[in-house]
């Protein structure tokens, strides 16, 4: 059996007269469908989160991605990230244009230059794999470097690697020990710590004495603080870029 759903009047949403559920739905279920139906962005989440999981119902990535759709059409920055992974993850877009991938790559680009974190960390994951993407170091790099200063912890270590080792960017041993250092402060997880020491050990032996003081006064300042004076001008330009983008 199904049970009907009367939009209010004030929707926002191009929906027909009557929406139908199954009588499994609960009645917060059919509260939380009639909030999303009248342009609630967060209850559209939470719809689209419920068919995606198969919490409650069976687990239905199209139907999810209509609510992501509905989402990030209110506004929805949160929604163009979890539509762009679902999409990059399930290859089941036939309705937005362009290739799925390429649909993906497009939403994740639009939700980190608005500075969704997550968002950042995907792009960096994906230009480092060569995954959706052409591979491009560079532009890892880049991305892992704008994830950093939200204070992301794996990507600062990423990044700490990267400028360790000169791949993406130029060899940078004062820059990869602060990076790695606010990463071990940040919560950097368990298994790679022992790996985050040992980089930042080799790091610091590259660097001269008056190198280490640098180091150490920058990697005990906040995240987005940039660790070189000369980088204040580009930090201050990206977090101006980002700040506009939003």
């Amino acid at each position: 059996m199904m049970r009907p759903l009367k939009p209010r009047g004030t929707q926002k949403l191009k929906i027909s007269r009557e929406m139908l559920f199954p009588e499994s739905f609960t009645d917060s279920m059919i509260k939380r469908a009639r909030r999303a139906a009248s342009g609630d962005v967060e209850a559209q989440l939470e719809m689209a989160e419920m068919y995606r999981l198969g919490n409650g119902v069976p687990s239905n990535s199209e139907e999810a991605a209509v609510w992501y759709r509905r989402a990030f059409g209110g506004g929805s920055v949160e929604a163009r990230y979890r539509l762009g992974k679902l999409l990059l993850s399930q290859g089941m877009d036939a309705e937005m244009a362009g290739e799925n991938t390429e649909k993906a790559v497009e939403l994740l680009t639009q939700a980190a230059t608005a500075g969704h974190r997550a968002a950042m960390v995907s792009l960096g994951n994906l230009h480092a794999r060569g995954t959706a993407v052409p591979k491009d170091l560079s532009m890892a790099a880049r991305w892992y470097e704008k994830a950093a200063c939200l204070g992301d912890a794996s990507s600062q270590f990423v990044y700490g690697m990267m400028l360790r080792d000169g791949k993406g960017t130029g060899t940078d041993p004062l820059a990869a020990f602060v990076w790695i250092s606010r990463a071990l402060r940040n919560g950097l997880p368990a298994k790679s710590r022992k790996a985050a020491l040992a980089a930042r050990k080799v790091a610091q032996d590259a660097m001269t004495p008056e190198e280490r003081l640098q180091a150490q006064t920058a990697a005990a300042a906040p995240d987005h603080v940039p660790v070189r004076a000369e980088s204040a001008n580009d930090a201050r330009t990206a977090a101006s870029d980002v700040g506009s983008a939003a």
